[in-house]
């Protein structure tokens, strides 16, 4: 069985919600990266949106669980975390959400190109779960965007 993460993309009126289900590979638990869905997922986003909080969902069957401690990224195309490593050591067990950092503080990361998901350190065979990631409108004159 090959190793997938699969994405879905949800807009209701002034939120965005991108998930990537992703499950592990039989021979070593390793994902392969996935780009967002160039035609129709990073137009939307593209300067209009900004990623507000990410939840992880290990599956919580013991034989599908995650291994301990494997980490997410959603990078932009010059290879910048948008979550800022936020989300490196995730749970195999637990649900946890938590919000984009630069440094220690906590930003809302506007989305200013193409994004690629990513898992490292899964090592349990056929383990996986799942990753929402919370966009938020950006209003005109909104004080609270980081820009580049």
């Amino acid at each position: 069985m090959a190793d997938r993460a699969n994405q879905t993309f949800k807009v209701v009126n002034d939120v965005a919600v991108l998930s990537f289900t992703w499950l592990g590979s039989l021979a070593t638990g390793a994902v392969s990266n996935t780009d967002t869905n160039a035609t129709t997922i990073t137009p939307y986003l593209l300067g209009k949106w900004k990623v507000i909080s990410a939840t992880t969902i290990p599956n919580s069957s013991p034989a599908s669980a995650p291994s301990a401690n494997y980490d997410l990224t959603l990078k932009d195309v010059y290879g910048v975390d948008i979550m800022g490593g936020a989300l490196t050591n995730r749970s195999a067990t637990a649900i946890e959400t938590v919000e984009p950092l630069i440094g220690t503080n906590q930003v809302k990361y506007p989305v200013t190109s193409a994004l690629t998901f990513a898992v490292s350190g899964n090592t349990a065979t056929l383990g996986g779960g799942k990753c929402h990631f919370i966009f938020e409108r950006i209003r005109s004159l909104d004080p609270g965007v980081f820009t580049r």
